[in-house]
């Protein structure tokens, strides 16, 4: 469910050869060695990440609070079209939430901590400093502690790196993000549309004794267009939430090897407001804690 887990599908890169003559030539004969020719890179690109949060809010409404959320998942994504500026990739992949709490009517030992299950896949497309995506997914409860729901989800965001400095350490990464539900609802009776906006300030501090370095402070806000916070009366609000916060990455690779995972500490601030607080056991206020790792290939 996260949007950060299927920008990080859409990245990779990866040995030399040499010859040599029987006999030595005379000197001043040698010719300069032939220029190493990189191998190109595959267009397939995989990430698995296991992530924690300590309250789980999807778009701003309540999922699971004051309990062990356990997020592990996993994507894919292959690149159909590369020339210049432009790139076409597909992609797909699985998103899952763990809980310590026991959901009403769940089935089994295992599934009953299973809240949900995403499955997506979709398209993006990759233009100067600009992408677009649009991906489908599938909301799934395996707990059966909500009913499935779908909907498509479209984002656009500019990569600004190097626009500030030279050495692209900072960048302001705006985004715009529409999801309009296709069956059912994240809340309420009626399927709606969402509109997300954010930024995501990131200050790239390179090479530390833990690996590379970056710094962010994201924002963003959450809007109903269309029913999308919505309450079981068939009521809604346009306002659902606007959040704060500050995540560091490492990147180890320089200690553990080339396979070795990204580390996020994030913490962020959720300020609610009518459908989203009632959520929240009428609560307006959250913070939210999170660590995670990924793996990238």
């Amino acid at each position: 469910m996260s949007l950060p887990l299927i920008a990080a599908s859409l990245a990779l890169l990866a040995s030399t050869a040499a010859g040599q003559t029987a006999d030595p030539p005379p000197a001043g004969a040698v010719d300069p060695p032939p220029a190493h020719e990189p191998e190109p890179a595959s267009p397939i690109s995989l990430a698995f990440s296991l992530r924690y949060e300590s309250d789980y809010f999807f778009r701003g409404i309540a999922q699971r609070t004051d309990s062990f959320n356990l997020q592990p998942a996993a994507s894919v994504s292959f690149k159909l079209l590369e020339q210049d500026d432009f790139s076409l990739s597909i992609l797909g992949g699985v998103w899952n939430n763990f809980s310590d709490d026991k959901a009403p009517g769940a089935v089994g030992s295992f599934r009953e901590h299973w809240y949900e299950a995403d499955l997506y896949a979709g398209a993006a497309i990759a233009l100067d400093r600009f992408t677009l995506s649009a991906v489908y997914t599938w909301y799934l409860s395996p707990s059966s502690d909500f009913t499935a729901y779908d909907d498509i989800t479209t984002t656009l965001s500019y990569n600004d790196a190097g626009l500030w400095d030279d050495d692209e350490r900072f960048a302001i990464n705006p985004w715009v993000s529409l999801a309009v539900e296709t069956r059912n609802a994240a809340a309420g009776p009626d399927s709606g549309v969402w509109l997300g906006l954010g930024l995501k300030p990131t200050i790239n501090f390179g090479e530390t004794p833990l690996g590379a370095f970056a710094l962010s402070f994201p924002l963003g806000v959450g809007l109903g267009l269309d029913d999308y916070y919505q309450r079981a009366d068939g009521s809604s609000d346009t306002f659902g939430y606007f959040e704060a916060g500050v995540s560091a990455s490492f990147t180890l690779s320089d200690h553990l090897g080339p396979a070795a995972p990204t580390l996020d500490l994030g913490l962020r601030h959720l300020w609610l407001e009518g459908m989203t607080e009632e959520a929240n056991s009428d609560d307006d206020s959250e913070f939210v804690f999170t660590v995670g790792l990924t793996w990238a290939f």
